[in-house]
């Protein structure tokens, strides 16, 4: 600490208790009895003077003007050290006030409610399909960011993996002339004595992680029912008979 700052501490001091005193006098010649009567009639109770001091500071946002505004009232002899300390209490709980505010509005750093955000963070959690890597979802991602007009600086990246194989769930589709694929299409024909209905459709699972590192087909095949789901979900019972002997006639 260097001389200067020393002489603008005593220096900042020395201001604040003349300010103090001149408030007291101020007090002194300005208040008159009604003045006098009437904050000792508010502060004669102790919790009516805590209430005081809660409310004022909640208003004002400010703990140390309330502490200062009473001192003044107590040099002035409006009140007495013993109403003050009612005053004083209330005045150091409604200084928390400001923070439950704060806390209600969710205000923080990050780009919460009612402040300007330093950054954003944006997940994409992106379902890649056959013909698609990371160097054609980071062209996607830029030609999104240029259509958004977004100026700023920007970062992509990708979610770290346990090992190189295990980034994510790798697209792939099953062919229809796989041999499993052939023999379980048979069993259908064979139990059902219909031709199988073939689609395909974009989803995630263990079949997409499992099955392009095992290279083993993955094929959903289930009973025939409605609203699936769903709360009303429902299936025939005559097509679940027929899909259990379909598993076992493939399995043979």
């Amino acid at each position: 600490m260097s001389i200067f700052h020393v002489i603008a501490l005593f220096g900042g001091l020395a201001l604040f208790l003349y300010g103090m005193r001149i408030m007291g006098d101020g007090l002194k010649h300005g208040s008159s009895g009604a003045l006098k009567k009437a904050m000792g009639k508010v502060t004669n109770s102790p919790i009516v003077g805590f209430l005081l001091g809660l409310c004022v500071t909640a208003v004002i946002q400010s703990s140390t003007a309330t502490i200062v505004l009473t001192s003044g009232l107590v040099g002035a002899g409006i009140i007495t050290l013993h109403q003050s300390i009612g005053i004083i209490l209330g005045a150091n709980v409604g200084t928390t006030i400001t923070g439950q505010i704060i806390r209600l509005l969710d205000l923080n750093a990050d780009g919460g409610a009612c402040s300007v955000p330093d950054f954003a963070v944006l997940h994409l959690f992106w379902h890649i399909v056959v013909g698609e890597s990371p160097d054609t979802i980071v062209r996607e991602i830029e030609k999104a960011v240029q259509r958004a007009g977004i100026t700023g600086r920007y970062e992509i990246c990708f979610r770290e993996a346990p090992s190189e194989g295990s980034r994510g769930f790798m697209p792939y589709t099953v062919p229809q002339d796989e041999p499993m694929t052939v023999s379980l299409l048979e069993s259908i024909r064979k139990v059902t004595g219909k031709e199988p209905t073939i689609s395909y459709f974009a989803s995630i699972g263990d079949f997409n992680y499992l099955g392009t590192r095992l290279g083993a087909p993955a094929i959903i095949f289930g009973a025939d029912g409605e609203n699936y789901h769903s709360s009303d979900e429902y299936v025939l019972l005559d097509s679940v008979h027929q899909t259990a002997e379909a598993v076992y006639d493939f399995l043979e």
